[in-house]
């Protein structure tokens, strides 16, 4: 297990970012909100409309999403979103 996650977000227009090692992201799921850390569960779910942060090193990251979906495979969390905006 990393202590660090590889963060991959996509949309069909470009690519945000890959492979950024991050310590946690939050998102709002279909219903609620999730934060993932390292060494989570294997996960695929919605993705609703609403804010993801994600912390790394002592930087906080942000935007605004339309909705998408997220895969959490071995301390991989791949964002596969419609639309996204910077905070």
């Amino acid at each position: 297990m990393s202590d660090k996650l590889q963060l991959n977000i996509l949309t069909p227009a470009k690519t945000i970012c890959t492979d950024q090692a991050v310590d946690t992201v939050t998102m709002p799921g279909a219903n609620g909100e999730l934060g993932i850390l390292p060494g989570h569960a294997t996960l695929l779910t919605l993705l609703g409309p609403g804010k993801v942060t994600y912390l790394q090193g002592s930087q906080l990251h942000s935007f605004e999403i339309s909705g998408g979906f997220a895969e959490v495979v071995e301390d991989r969390l791949i964002l596969l979103l419609e639309k996204v905006e910077p905070v």
